[in-house]
């Protein structure tokens, strides 16, 4: 049965098989039953030949069923009569005239949409010289030719021309905006060429990489286009002068064209912030000092600055402390005689070494020499 999701793997439901060939009479209301307002193919007529069709027992009334305790089977011309699809191919028909008639009578406009699209295609180059010959843009210089058309497109504020396309016989198309080749927007063998060099002149150039901290970056491609002022016949001297060029730093995937409203492609902006970040990244590490043991032959010269300036800091700081455990020495040491001195001398060679601390044992060998150096003076 159409729409039906009952299948084999479901053991909830029965599933009948149409009745067999040796009855036909019930075999027929079966089939007229499950094939109403149904269209029969070539497919599903021979799944009928071999009697590979099945119903479950959904589409049945309980009373059509002999119940068993472990399946059900249908009783004899019983046929399925519950949960039957509607016609597969429904015919819709006409409204009737009465309608519009009326809908006219009270100003009512129908709102009934058109159905015919009208389409645009080309699939060979005679094709396109036959759309090209029609109408072309007056502001476009073109030419045509049995194996490449070219269609040009001048700035007067620059020497070379804005738009270069170029279709050869085999619809490929070529396109160079100010020099540089990009890829066209749009297809020519659906739009009219007309309306492709409309769009294009619609389009803005893409400016680019505008931080000039990233100019000598080797990924970034550098955009030249010649600029040429009005030069008056009586001063030709000082052309060169006038010859002005625009640069542009772009990435390699540049598009080059960008919408009316936008000024960047994505992959510029994409460059540059990745760029940027990196560059922020690498200025940090320079302010960074190196490690001791960094080669010092593979270092920067403002991170060699860096470390000179951190270890002229550390050694200040030790100097200090040295100065200021110096100036406590000499100020809580204490100033003995001779006699003295023999006393604490004796008490230190008198001293079982073993039975002292490795601590006390430096603190006396310590102080020995400090006797040895200063003798009226003990720390």
């Amino acid at each position: 049965i159409v729409g039906c999701g009952i299948c084999r793997n479901q053991n909830k439901y029965g599933l009948f098989k149409i009745p067999p060939l040796t009855k036909p009479e019930w075999r027929q209301n079966f089939l007229a039953q499950i094939l109403k307002g149904r269209i029969v193919d070539e497919k599903f007529s021979k799944k009928i030949e071999s009697s590979k069709v099945w119903v479950c027992e959904k589409h049945y009334e309980p009373d059509a069923l002999y119940h068993y305790a472990t399946r059900k089977v249908p009783k004899e011309d019983a046929i399925p009569t519950l949960n039957l699809p509607g016609m597969s191919n429904k015919t819709y028909f006409p409204r009737p005239i009465n309608s519009i008639v009326k809908r006219e009578q009270n100003h009512q406009p129908a709102n009934i949409p058109s159905t015919s699209i009208k389409t645009f295609s080309i699939y060979t180059y005679r094709q396109f010289l036959q759309n090209a010959s029609m109408s072309i843009n007056n502001n476009w210089q073109y030419s045509l030719s049995d194996q490449f058309s070219t269609f040009r497109l001048f700035d007067s504020r620059f020497q070379v021309p804005k738009f270069d396309l170029v279709v050869d016989c085999h619809l490929k198309v070529t396109l160079r905006v100010f020099g540089w080749f990009s890829t066209c927007p749009f297809s020519i063998m659906h739009m009219p060429i007309n309306t492709i060099l409309t769009k294009l002149e619609t389009m803005n150039l893409c400016v680019g990489i505008s931080s000039l901290e990233l100019v000598n970056n080797d990924v970034i491609r550098h955009h030249t286009i010649s600029k040429l002022q009005t030069v008056k016949q009586s001063d030709l001297s000082d052309a060169f002068e006038n010859l002005v060029e625009r640069h542009f730093y772009r990435s390699p995937f540049c598009s080059l064209l960008v919408g009316h409203q936008l000024k960047i492609c994505t992959h510029c902006t994409s460059l540059e912030k990745k760029e940027m970040n990196a560059l922020k990244m690498k200025q940090n590490m320079q302010a960074k000092p190196i490690p001791l043991k960094a080669p010092i032959t593979a270092t920067s010269v403002a991170r060699l600055k860096a470390t000179i300036l951190e270890q002229r800091a550390l050694n200040k700081d030790l100097t200090n402390q040295i100065s200021y455990l110096q100036n406590e020495l000499d100020r809580k040491s204490v100033i003995v005689n001779k006699e003295l001195h023999q006393d604490l001398k004796s008490i230190f060679d008198q001293t079982d070494q073993r039975r002292i601390s490795p601590f006390m044992k430096l603190f006396w060998e310590e102080q020995m020499k400090y006797l040895k150096q200063h003798p009226t003076q003990v720390s």
